[in-house]
């Protein structure tokens, strides 16, 4: 909020300049203001940011300014210019990835394939483009996760990297992952 974000500027050919009558002082302001989440300010035609934007709920603003003359001594007059105004707003990586469900559970056999691939797990991003990519990274596990599973950090799947003997006390592979 507050950032300036653009400009629009105008000339007035009056031959007279503001210390000489206010010919040459110009209004700035939009057409239509209705949730418009930029400012235009009135003396300058600087526009900045007024409200909350979101790529992801809009990419881009299209709104009409306009300019107006304040003839001799300020008085508005009906001298008046338009311009359309766009603003692209660019993304940014602000939208958590998650993870559904949240809790995945799977048994194999002692016979599973090293190699085969147990579960994938899935995760989305609202973030559109490159900002909306998700990787994956074991966070914690317990001791057997670290020698009998691997995580495709691009793909969320979880596969055997080394067989499973049932027989050992320890037959539950424990882990968590963050996207």
């Amino acid at each position: 909020v507050n950032t300036e974000v653009g400009v629009v500027t105008a000339t007035d050919d009056d031959k007279q300049g503001r210390n000489n009558g206010g010919e040459k002082e110009l209004e700035y302001s939009w057409v239509d203001s209705n949730n418009v989440p930029f400012n235009i300010r009135k003396t300058d035609g600087r526009i900045t940011v007024s409200g909350q934007i979101d790529y992801e709920n809009q990419e881009r603003y299209t709104l009409v300014a306009q300019v107006r003359d304040r003839g001799d001594k300020g008085v508005v007059t009906d001298l008046t210019s338009r311009v359309l105004v766009t603003i692209n707003v660019i993304n940014k990586n602000d939208e958590n990835p998650i993870i559904t469900p949240s809790v995945y559970s799977n048994k194999i056999s002692e016979k599973f394939p090293v190699g085969g691939t147990i579960l994938t797990i899935r995760a989305t991003d609202r973030d559109i483009g490159i900002s909306g990519s998700v990787t994956y990274k074991i966070t914690s596990s317990n001791d057997d996760a670290n020698e009998k599973i691997a995580l495709n950090s691009d793909t969320g799947a979880v596969t055997l990297k080394a067989s499973i003997d049932r027989e050992k006390p320890r037959n539950q592979i424990t882990f968590n992952v963050k996207a």
